[in-house]
C-alpha cells in the first residue's frame, strides 16, 4: 500500500511539467546508469526512460531496445538502444511537456506521454524513425534482424 502511495506521489509530481528550451538548446545529458540519474537530476537513461528534476518517467505505448547488457538479448540491441537514447536526448533538447498517464510500468516507473515543443508526440516520432516498437509485442526485433 505504501509503495502505491509513493508511485502516486511520483505521478503527481509529473502532473504537467513543461520544459522550455534554453537559448543554446543544450542536449539533455545521458544518465550515469539506466536506473538512476546520478548527479544530474534531469537526464535520459534509455530510449524510453529518463528523469526530470529527480522524478523518473517512462514513455508509454512503446518499447526501446535495452542498453544494459544484462537485459539486452544481443549486442545489436545494445547498439540500437544507445542510438535511440541519444536521439531522444536531441529531441528533448528543443523543449517538451510531460503528461502523466496515471499508470506505472511493471517496474514501478510512472508512464508518461511527452509532447515536443513543436507539437509532435515523442513516441510517435521515434516510431516513425523506426527506432522503437509499439507495445504490447512479443518479439525482440533488434536481435531477430
Amino acid at each position: 500500500m505504501q509503495r502505491q502511495a509513493v508511485r502516486g506521489a511520483a505521478a503527481a509530481v509529473l502532473l504537467l511539467i513543461h520544459v522550455l528550451p534554453s537559448a543554446a538548446g543544450p542536449i539533455l545529458p545521458a544518465c550515469e546508469s539506466d536506473t538512476r540519474p546520478g548527479r544530474t537530476p534531469s537526464c535520459v537513461s534509455t530510449g524510453d526512460r529518463g528523469w526530470f528534476q529527480g522524478s523518473r518517467w517512462r514513455l508509454k505505448d512503446m518499447e526501446a531496445p535495452e542498453i544494459n547488457r544484462r537485459r539486452a538479448m544481443c549486442r545489436a540491441e545494445q547498439i540500437a538502444g544507445i542510438k535511440v537514447r541519444d536521439r531522444l536526448r536531441v529531441l528533448l533538447s528543443r523543449g517538451y511537456t510531460v503528461f502523466p498517464a496515471a499508470k506505472t510500468d511493471p517496474d514501478g516507473w510512472p508512464l508518461v506521454r511527452i509532447q515536443l515543443s513543436d507539437g509532435r508526440d515523442v513516441s510517435s516520432q521515434l516510431m516513425s524513425e523506426d527506432l522503437v516498437q509499439a507495445v504490447p509485442n512479443n518479439t525482440n526485433r533488434w536481435c531477430d534482424r
